[in-house]
């Protein structure tokens, strides 16, 4: 199936969060992540098979890369939280949902010189070698921040 191409205007300076749902053939949500109680009762989640990477550049045939992330290993995002808006990254949201957070947080869109760009999002699946699908692409614009003196 060919990525969803969706366009998005983010502010320079401002963090930018996606969050939307991943469904498989069946249109039924694809577990991102295994769900189980530990011996304390606590619900636990761990990463299955899948990895996300994102990429963002002047244009889609040349380097280098105005951004580069992956999925963030160091914990996993509850559906409904704010965790996860302080660091770069793709976050798998509520265990077996399907859902995908993305961050860019201010402190690299701050960094961001204005203008149109490309990106691509892919789920890569390690399971007997890597299988790639390329869920959303499309043009990235960055509008120019005004509200923030520059010394």
């Amino acid at each position: 199936m060919p990525a969803l191409n969706m366009d998005y205007t983010i502010e320079q300076g401002s963090t930018f969060v996606l969050e939307f749902q991943v469904f498989d053939d069946l249109l039924q949500p694809l577990g991102l992540l295994d769900s189980y109680v530990n011996d304390e009762g606590t619900l636990m989640y761990e990463f299955t098979k899948y990895n996300a990477r994102l990429k963002i550049k002047r244009t889609k045939y040349r380097d280098p890369e105005l951004f580069v992330c992956g999925t963030t290993m160091n914990y996993i995002v509850q559906h409904g939280s704010s965790a996860g808006f302080v660091a770069d990254g793709i976050y798998f949201v509520g265990g077996s949902t399907g859902a995908i957070r993305i961050v860019i947080t201010s402190d690299s869109t701050a960094s961001f010189k204005a203008g149109r760009y490309f990106y691509d999002l892919e789920l890569v699946e390690d399971d007997d070698g890597e299988i790639v699908s390329k869920l959303l692409a499309g043009k990235f614009e960055v509008e120019a921040e005004i509200g923030r003196a520059h010394v």
